[in-house]
């Protein structure tokens, strides 16, 4: 979590960011439908690992066949941000 913010804020921060940048592809609840057909992160398992560096890779670099590298985009609270909201979109 990004110092000096409580889980309710990182949530909060995350879903901000996520709707803007990643919902489109992902789904507003990030279950895989949104208009451009990224995959569901409402899994147990992604394709490329779903440890925080694995999420983290695949935001900052991008991954082939259409997710687009974000690393330059946002800033590094943002990205750690991201990958906790992303890895709290799974229920176990």
């Amino acid at each position: 979590m990004p110092e000096g913010m409580n889980d309710q804020q990182q949530t909060a921060m995350g879903r901000a960011i996520f709707n803007k940048r990643c919902a489109s592809c992902h789904g507003t609840d990030g279950n895989g439908t949104g208009t451009s057909s990224g995959p569901a992160l409402d899994q147990a398992q992604f394709k490329y690992g779903r440890t925080p560096e694995a999420i983290k890779e695949s935001i900052v670099k991008g991954r082939p066949n259409g997710m687009p590298a974000f690393g330059s985009a946002l800033q590094e609270i943002e990205i750690d941000t991201l990958v906790g909201f992303v890895q709290s979109l799974h229920k176990q």
